[in-house]
């Protein structure tokens, strides 16, 4: 799309899920800028693309501001019991400023699970090495939707796209939480496998 929201959340998900293979990202990244400047011949206007990936026009600071005045008015509860609705762009702005207090800090609450989550995923790299690519997928993805959601009011939808990948990335989180219980308790399922069979270590 041009954006440059969309740009950075994949490189700082590409950066966390690849951290400690930097150099596969880096092949990874001329492979794909290869690929892209092959793409962009085909498109109708590249170079308006490039101009909007590539300029520092501030585009949303004007719908924060006023946003962050909508919650600055009704800290508690937001502006969404007076009748009005604000689309500040960004899912945290936009709970303060709809929901008040009330809704941010639960909106908040998903988010630090997320958060918590990446720690016991990087815990149970260090147990499971067999785990290792689901564990950096998942601190990828707790990266990236972090980062667009702090420029894209993604956490709004409803059956969206973008919830539906968070819905996604909270399945992942529920199976390395058992995994790494599993782990932390000496019991060890091995991944892929069908039947649930627990040995002690």
């Amino acid at each position: 799309t041009g954006s440059r929201t969309s740009v950075l959340t994949t490189m700082v998900g590409l950066v966390f899920t690849y951290r400690l293979r930097l150099g596969r990202l880096a092949l990874l990244g001329l492979a794909a800028g290869g690929v892209l400047l092959v793409a962009m011949s085909f498109f109708d206007q590249p170079a308006d693309t490039i101009e909007r990936l590539t300029s520092g026009e501030n585009t949303r600071a004007a719908v924060w501001a006023y946003s962050l005045g909508e919650f600055a008015g009704s800290p508690i509860f937001g502006t969404m019991p007076l009748g009005y609705e604000s689309g500040s762009e960004s899912s945290y702005i936009s709970a303060l400023a709809n929901l008040g207090l009330i809704g941010g800090i639960a909106l908040m609450v998903p988010f630090m699970g997320m958060v918590f989550g990446a720690l016991r995923a990087l815990r149970l790299r260090a147990m499971r090495p067999d785990l290792g690519a689901q564990c950096d997928f998942y601190v990828g993805m707790v990266a990236a939707l972090l980062v667009i959601n702090a420029f894209e009011a993604f956490a709004f939808g409803v059956l969206s796209l973008p919830v539906m990948v968070m819905y996604s990335v909270f399945a992942l989180e529920g199976f390395l939480a058992e995994q790494e219980a599993l782990a932390s308790a000496g019991l060890e399922v091995p991944a892929g496998t069908d039947e649930v069979e627990y040995s002690y270590q």
